[in-house]
C-alpha cells in the first residue's frame, strides 16, 4: 500500500471514530451526520448546529502553522458555503446559528499567528480592523493556499467578523478508540466488556452506513434512533447474560476431512458435494468452540460450569441416542452385522440428530439459541466425544 493511500484510509478512520465518539456524548433531541452537512455535523436541541472537519496527519509532532493547507482549506470550505446563500441577513443568520470546528491531531503552536490573533479577537483583546489589516497581509507561494487566502480577503467585511467569532479549534486530538472506550466505561459498561460492546458498535454501524449510502440515503442518527437500534450492544455489558460473540474464522481448506463431517456424511444427513451446508456446519462449531474458549478465558464461565454444561450434553446425547439405536444394539447383539442393518442404522442415525438439532441447550440455567446449541454437539461429535452411527467409536475414535 502507498503512503498516500495509507494516509487517505487513516483520515477515514480518523474521522468515522470520532464521529462514533460524538455519538456516545448525544444528548436527549440532538441529532449527529456524517457526510451530510459537513465531514461530521451535530444538530441541537436549540435548533443551532456544529461543523466539524476532521484533519489528521501521520506526524503526531506537527504543528498547525499559520499557513498549514489544511487550515486554509477549512476555511474556504466553510466560507464558500456561506457566500452561497443569497442575502446578508440570512448569511448572519447561518453564521450565527453555526459553531465551525476544526479537530486535528496536529498540535497548537503560539508560533502561529493567526491562530493567536484570532484568540485574542475572540475575546477582545484586539479589535477587528487589527486583525483585518493582519489577514490581508497574508501571502504564500502555494497556489491552492494562495487561492484561499484571496478568498477570504475579498470577502465582506460583516461576514468575517461574525465568522471569526464562531470558529473554535480541538487540537491533539488523537487516541480516539482509547477516548471511545472509556466513554463506554463512564456509560456503565464494565470494563471486561468494553471492547465486546465497542466492537458490536463499529461493526452495526458502519454496516449500516454502507447500506445506507448505497440506497443513496444520508448518514444522521438521532439520540432516540441511536438508543432504539443499537441497545443491545451494550447488553453485552450491563447483564450476567453469556455475551454471544460472533467471530471471523477461516473455514478450513478442507472442511470434508472435519471428524464431524465425515460422521454426518456416513449417515446421509449431508453429501460431499453440499459446499454451503459443510460451511454453514463448520460456522457452527467454530462459534461454540471460540465462545466457550473466550467464556473461560474471561471469567464468564467457571471450569466447574464448563464442564457441568458438558456433562449433561453427554447425557442428553446418550438418552437419545440409545433410543434411537435401541433396536440395532439389540440385532447386532443377536448375531446381525452392521451390513445387514445399515440402512436401518442411518435411519436411526438421522432420527438422533434431527432430535438433538431442536433442542435449546442451557448453561447455568440461561438458554442458548439454537446456532449455538447445533454448534455444541457438531464440537463434540469432532473430538470425537459423541456420534450418530451404531459403531461411531469403532470407525472414529481413533482418528483423532
Amino acid at each position: 500500500m502507498s503512503s498516500s493511500a495509507a494516509k487517505t484510509i487513516i483520515g477515514f478512520d480518523y474521522q468515522y471514530y470520532y464521529f462514533l465518539y460524538l455519538l456516545l456524548n448525544l444528548k436527549q433531541g440532538e441529532k449527529i451526520g456524517y457526510e451530510v452537512k459537513d465531514d461530521i455535523h451535530l444538530d441541537k436541541h436549540d435548533g443551532k448546529k456544529i461543523l466539524l472537519q476532521l484533519k489528521h496527519t501521520l506526524d503526531s509532532e506537527k504543528n498547525l502553522t499559520e499557513k498549514d493547507s489544511d487550515l486554509w482549506k477549512t476555511l474556504y470550505n466553510w466560507l464558500s458555503d456561506i457566500k452561497k446563500i443569497e442575502t446578508r441577513d440570512e448569511r448572519i443568520q447561518e453564521i450565527k446559528s453555526t459553531s465551525y470546528v476544526l479537530v486535528t491531531n496536529k498540535k497548537f503552536s503560539s508560533q502561529n499567528e493567526l491562530l493567536v490573533k484570532l484568540g485574542k479577537l475572540q475575546i477582545s483583546e484586539i479589535d477587528y480592523s487589527e486583525f483585518e489589516q493582519y489577514v490581508k497581509s497574508l501571502n504564500s507561494s502555494n497556489d491552492d493556499i494562495k487561492k484561499y487566502m484571496e478568498f477570504l480577503q475579498s470577502l465582506p467585511k460583516y461576514l468575517l467578523i461574525n465568522f471569526f467569532n464562531q470558529i473554535s479549534f480541538s487540537f491533539s486530538v488523537d487516541e480516539i478508540i482509547d477516548k471511545i472506550e472509556l466513554r463506554l466505561q463512564e456509560l456503565f459498561i464494565k470494563k471486561e466488556y468494553v471492547s465486546d460492546v465497542f466492537s458490536c458498535l463499529d461493526s452495526n454501524i458502519r454496516k449500516d452506513f454502507y447500506l445506507t449510502t448505497k440506497s443513496h440515503g444520508i448518514n444522521e442518527i438521532s439520540f432516540n434512533d441511536f438508543q432504539l437500534k443499537y441497545v443491545n450492544c451494550f447488553n453485552f455489558g450491563r447483564t450476567n447474560r453469556l455475551p454471544i460473540r460472533e467471530f471471523d474464522d477461516a473455514i478450513p481448506l478442507n472442511p470434508l476431512n472435519q471428524l464431524f463431517i465425515k460422521q454426518l456424511v456416513e449417515i446421509g444427513d449431508v453429501d460431499s458435494s453440499e459446499e454451503d451446508i459443510i460451511r454453514e456446519y463448520t460456522r457452527l462449531k467454530l462459534l461454540m468452540y471460540n465462545n466457550l474458549k473466550t467464556w473461560n478465558i474471561k471469567g464468564e464461565l467457571t471450569t466447574q460450569q464448563s464442564e457441568k454444561f458438558t456433562k449433561n450434553c453427554l447425557t442428553i446425547w446418550r438418552s437419545l441416542f440409545r433410543e434411537s439405536h435401541r433396536q440395532n444394539i439389540k440385532d447386532l447383539s443377536n448375531g446381525l452385522t452392521v451390513d445387514d442393518i445399515q440402512e436401518k442404522i442411518e435411519v436411526a442415525g438421522l432420527n438422533c440428530l434431527n432430535e438433538i438439532r431442536k433442542l435449546e441447550l442451557t448453561i447455568d440455567g440461561e438458554v442458548l439459541d439454537y446456532e449455538v446449541s447445533n454448534g455444541q454437539f457438531y464440537l463434540l461429535s469432532d473430538i470425537p466425544s459423541i456420534g450418530w452411527h451404531v459403531e461411531w467409536k469403532k470407525k472414529y475414535l481413533d482418528e483423532k
